[in-house]
């Protein structure tokens, strides 16, 4: 997490998802790990995390121009949130946990 951290301006969680907030919470991130995570879901926006207390907003939040390290929190929606992602950025740094430990690199592996 530390070097996602040192590669980007902003690190995101990637969709406030139930499985989210588990790994957040098992893997002890916080506010000093992921800056804010953004959701869909209107219902989220505005909210905490449970547990790790990271502010959940909206996609206008990520500026377009920010280097920017995101950690999926939402890998079944894996390939509509990378496309999210690679509209708004010309570049990314992607931290997919699971199923299988990967890093994806946009827009090289946006479609992955």
């Amino acid at each position: 997490m530390r070097a996602l951290r040192d590669s980007a301006e902003v690190v995101v969680g990637l969709g406030a998802s139930a499985r989210g907030v588990v790994l957040m919470n098992y893997c002890g991130l916080g506010v000093g790990d992921v800056d804010f995570v953004v959701d869909d879901t209107p219902l989220k926006q505005g909210k905490l995390m449970p547990g790790c207390h990271v502010p959940v907003h909206d996609w206008t939040k990520i500026g377009r121009e920010t280097k920017v390290a995101g950690l999926m929190l939402s890998w079944n929606y894996r390939r509509e949130v990378l496309a999210k992602l690679a509209a708004r950025h010309a570049r990314a740094r992607v931290l997919v946990p699971l199923p299988v430990l990967e890093v994806v690199e946009l827009p090289a592996d946006s479609a992955a």
